[in-house]
């Protein structure tokens, strides 16, 4: 059995044993052996610091996710300073996200306003409700909740469930009794023309 050499000589990018009788590559920097082939393929030393590790190609920026290793950085949309990728509020200014997604100024802004607009929003979906539920209003409420509706769709889904779901009762409610009243205004108007003389 042969006896196992004191020193066994790895290549650092393969990570096998390079034979006696193989062509090996030397780093002229650190002095790391590797098979030639690798050397080759890799096209610099792998050691870690060292001047001939190659040059990497830099990844796009739909390569890296938005916190690589947590050194990544992104503009502020509010202030246009540069805070970490992962922040969900700027240092400089104070200005919060709903994420840590990156988001340009117009985006940023357009969230902005629609968080102001929530409340009268939510407040209309209520009287646009009540409007709908009452009978003598019912088509003036289904007709106004039609409306506002198309007007106002992504300030309706950025409220609470029970926003939109208010609202489409409503307008349920709304042309449900006005179709009623129409029926009866039309059985009303059979009926007392076959009372007629």
């Amino acid at each position: 059995m042969p006896e196992p050499t004191p020193h066994c000589l790895r290549c650092a990018i393969c990570q096998s044993a390079i034979a006696g009788d193989e062509t090996r590559a030397q780093c002229p920097s650190c002095g790391a052996e590797y098979h030639l082939e690798c050397w080759d393929e890799l096209g610099g030393c792998a050691t870690y610091g060292c001047p001939r590790v190659p040059a990497i190609e830099p990844l796009s920026s739909t390569d890296i996710p938005a916190a690589y290793w947590g050194q990544e950085h992104k503009a502020c949309p509010a202030c246009g300073r540069e805070i970490l990728a992962a922040a969900v509020r700027c240092r400089h200014c104070g200005a919060t996200f709903a994420s840590a997604q990156p988001e340009d100024t117009a985006e940023f802004q357009e969230r902005a306003a629609r968080r102001q607009r929530l409340p009268r929003a939510q407040r209309a979906v209520i009287v646009l409700f009540v409007l709908s539920v009452i009978p003598c209003l019912a088509p003036l409420g289904g007709i106004a909740g039609l409306v506002w509706r198309a007007w106002n769709r992504r300030d309706l889904e950025s409220l609470p469930a029970i926003y939109p779901a208010l609202s489409k009762i409503g307008l349920a409610v709304a042309f449900l009794q006005t179709a009623v009243m129409i029926l009866m205004v039309i059985l009303y108007q059979h009926v007392y023309r076959g009372a007629g003389p």
